[in-house]
């Protein structure tokens, strides 16, 4: 961006952007409505600086004597063009019914025309803290956004409250900030009320954010346990039931029964007709020994 000095009477070091400069920089410049004061004054305050117009924004008008010297009124100079561009600028990037609401006095500075234009926008609604207090203490992480970005919310929101003059205490925010958390966190949450100190935002972040990151590096090994775990209940289940002996490796799968003499096998279950482990009811002696009598009674169940 070309630099071309100003006046001689601004010095050598004080510059500004060339004509054909000015309309790409301008339109840096949010135009002021009835809305957008914040975004109009963080993007002017940003142009000033850009082009280092912004002394009369920083510094109080320097006082002249007669007494003073040539570097002086040099500054002083540079002070007074600086103000003049910066009045220029704010009253160009304002919207017409705006501006015309705005009383501008003679002799008026800078810093003091951009205190009436924020006056005019100052928020004394309570209606407006109600619902910035609703947003802090009802907010809940939805796991739809990281977890820094869900902190960043509720301090914003905490911010704001104390910029309207709530004057919040720090740990208010640390325990909103823990209630708003899911129940995967209550690790941390019990951690935080059993201990004596406090934690600073800075610190919560961290812990927060580390203790999510572990959650997500064991989350695939959590899952493959809890899984494996039920395939193997099931199919010791279903082995039970098809009267499968492979989990009964090494010992005896067969033992002699004295009542028929022959063999059954072993079962960890119960027998449904006798209620006594270590055979099934197709095998019972005395399941057999009842049917033979309802037989011969001419029982056909």
């Amino acid at each position: 961006m070309a630099l071309i000095p100003v006046s001689s009477s601004m010095g050598s070091s004080s510059n500004v952007p060339t004509d054909s400069a000015l309309p790409m920089q301008y339109t840096t410049i949010k135009t002021l409505h009835e809305t957008n004061f914040e975004e109009w004054s963080e993007s002017l305050k940003v142009y000033l600086a850009m082009t280092r117009s912004d002394l009369a924004l920083r510094i109080e008008e320097p006082k002249l004597t007669d007494a003073s010297t040539a570097s002086e009124k040099t500054q002083h100079g540079q002070w007074e063009e600086s103000n003049r561009l910066c009045l220029m600028i704010m009253e160009y990037t304002m919207d017409r019914t705006v501006r015309q609401s705005i009383r501008k006095t003679e002799g008026i500075t800078a810093s003091e025309y951009l205190k009436l234009v924020e006056a005019k926008y100052t928020k004394l609604d309570k209606a407006e803290k109600g619902t910035m207090m609703k947003l802090l203490t009802t907010t809940k992480y939805d796991r739809s956004s990281g977890v820094r970005s869900h902190i960043m919310k509720l301090t914003h929101y905490f911010n704001k409250l104390n910029d309207m003059g709530m004057n919040l205490p720090g740990n208010f925010l640390v325990w909103q900030l823990l209630d708003s958390l899911p129940e995967t966190f209550e690790i941390l949450k019990t951690s935080y009320r059993v201990q004596k100190g406090e934690w600073s935002l800075t610190e919560l972040t961290a812990i927060v954010s580390e203790h999510k990151d572990c959650m997500k590096l064991n989350g695939n090994a959590i899952v493959q346990l809890v899984t494996h775990g039920s395939m193997d209940q099931k199919r010791k289940r279903q082995n039970w039931k098809d009267g499968d002996k492979s989990d009964d490796k090494g010992k005896k799968e067969s033992k002699p029964n004295d009542a028929t003499g022959g063999k059954y096998e072993k079962l960890y279950g119960k027998c449904f007709f006798c209620h006594k482990a270590g055979h099934r009811k197709s095998n019972c002696p005395k399941y057999k020994k009842w049917v033979e009598k309802k037989e011969k009674k001419g029982d056909k169940r």
